[in-house]
């Protein structure tokens, strides 16, 4: 029993030190004291022993000039121990703790700290409109351990990202190592440098594919900016929306084209797709700015694919330049399709796979998407998210507010002019898990990529994991207190654990000084 109790009072001022780990608030002229009382060594809370005790607690706080305010005996009965509140108007809680350093009575201390409901809440204007973030616990990270890096480099595969959005601009990537601002890699082979001579989210429609202008245009479908929302928009500046990074460096990387198409009445429109070998072309870029430039790209983001006949992976080229990206340490996020597919035993595409999905290599990790009600992403019908053992993690990928571009430059997508929009899919679900693996890079900035795969994974909850993924549903404050070996779980850190421990240690050192 006595051990038990040892522990119960170990595991209380653990958690006291657990919970002011980030500097909290506490009350000024106030501290709360753990002492040894031989009134309380018996377990019944007899009259004799709460009188015998308070009587203790007064004259402890007389002798530092407090007045002691309030006991717990029903926690401390059986123990020998007290826990004393006690409150002065003449000395500050530092003050008192001094004070009380060379009591032989005192075991420890520790002010009397305002704890708060863990979650940083930004000030974004759509912010109550933005419950994927809510729900894979991001607030909880951001207010404990970080809000993101500008050292980390996410690449978005895309069709681009708009470069002046009020709400990203601070978060695209600027000049590069190569001197450009980045690539557009398109119309099978072609490659243009991004420049920044123009605007491009102004309201440019065209005509023609000759006026395709992919150095200035930013993003050619929109796309792209509303994937790199998710992972960075510019959160807490009173505007738009939060990414799940406050801070970071959005690398777009285009590798789609402006193509033409016709409806049933033969009328011409404008759509985007993506060509393998641009693809490929993009994956190698940013395999060079990484390898060869030394640019910090942590994570890549792959909201794109397509059924395909399965391949051998180890001799298909499309899967082994996934794996070069894999292979240089970065964190490959690719989307599971919108098909409405058990990818396992797909109803439509008999002998296919759909690809990059299910390419299987150390640092990649295939994403569908759930609804706020924790099912399959299903809000539009068409948007119904792909699934099975293929999937690694399950992500908010229905209703998700971010950033667009004003105009619609080509495709048949009408943007909201305000900059902002709700889509669907596991185009959505994607970057959220991209961007949760930056904001972790950003906690641990020296873990391998490996590691911080396994740690989104391990600390993923047991929601749509049976049948639906491999893993479950994505919990970024769980992977953030989660080993890349183990499994999340309740209470502090390791790290939380060693500051308190920490903290505990100079309440030792005042006995050993007896």
């Amino acid at each position: 029993m006595r051990n038990n109790l040892r522990t119960l009072f170990l595991s209380i001022m653990i958690l006291l030190f657990c919970s002011v780990a980030y500097g909290a608030d506490y009350v000024e002229n106030e501290v709360i004291v753990l002492t040894r009382d031989s009134n309380m060594t018996g377990s019944a809370l007899s009259a004799a022993a709460r009188e015998g005790s308070a009587a203790k607690a007064a004259a402890l706080a007389k002798s530092v000039g407090a007045v002691s305010r309030r006991s717990y005996p029903a926690l401390t009965a059986g123990s020998g121990r007290s826990i004393v509140l006690l409150s002065s108007q003449t000395k500050t809680a530092d003050e008192l703790i001094l004070s009380l350093k060379g009591n032989p009575d005192v075991i420890g201390v520790t002010k009397n700290y305002k704890m708060k409901v863990h979650g940083k809440t930004p000030d974004d204007a759509l912010w109550n409109k933005q419950w994927g973030p809510k729900r894979i616990k991001a607030p909880e990270v951001w207010e404990n351990a970080s809000v993101g890096s500008e050292e980390v480099y996410v690449a978005v595969l895309d069709m681009g990202a708009i470069y002046d959005h009020p709400d990203l601009a601070a978060n695209i990537s600027g000049i590069l190592p190569d001197g450009t601002y980045g690539r557009m890699f398109h119309d099978n082979g072609s490659v243009t440098k991004i420049v920044r001579s123009g605007t491009p989210s102004c309201d440019v429609m065209i005509k023609d594919l000759s006026e395709v202008d992919y150095a200035t245009v930013g993003d050619v479908g929109g796309h792209g900016t509303h994937v790199s929302g998710i992972i960075g928009a510019v959160g807490n500046n009173e505007i738009g929306v939060t990414g799940i990074n406050w801070r970071v460096k959005i690398l777009p990387v285009g590798v789609f084209s402006v193509v033409e198409k016709y409806d049933e009445n033969n009328q011409k429109f404008f759509d985007t797709s993506a060509k393998l070998a641009d693809i490929i072309g993009g994956l190698d870029y940013i395999v060079e700015l990484k390898r060869t430039y030394g640019l910090n790209i942590r994570v890549a983001n792959m909201s794109l694919g397509d059924w395909l006949e399965a391949v051998d992976q180890d001799t298909d080229p499309f899967a082994q330049s996934v794996k070069r990206a894999s292979d240089a340490g970065i964190i490959v996020c690719i989307s599971a399709g919108n098909d409405e597919q058990d990818i396992d035993n797909p109803v439509d595409h008999e002998g296919e796979l759909v690809y990059p999905a299910c390419f299987r290599f150390e640092n990649t990790i295939t994403v569908g998407a759930s609804n706020e009600h924790d099912g399959l992403g299903t809000t539009s019908g068409s948007n119904y998210s792909s699934s099975g053992k293929w999937v690694d993690i399950m992500a908010p990928g229905d209703n998700i507010m971010s950033t667009t571009p004003m105009c619609s430059y080509a495709g048949s997508r009408e943007y909201n002019r305000t900059r902002y929009a709700s889509w669907n899919g596991t185009s959505m679900a994607t970057p959220m898990v991209a961007g949760a693996a930056a904001l972790l890079c950003a906690v641990y900035p020296d873990k391998s990529a490996n590691e911080i795969k396994m740690m989104l994974m391990n600390g993923a909850e047991n929601v749509l994991r049976e049948g639906y993924s491999k893993y479950g549903l994505l919990n970024v404050y769980n992977a953030s207190r989660t080993r890349s070996g183990g499994s999340g779980g309740g209470g502090c850190s390791a790290g939380f654990a060693l500051l308190a421990l920490a903290a505990l240690v100079p309440l030792a050192a005042w006995k050993r000084k007896k």
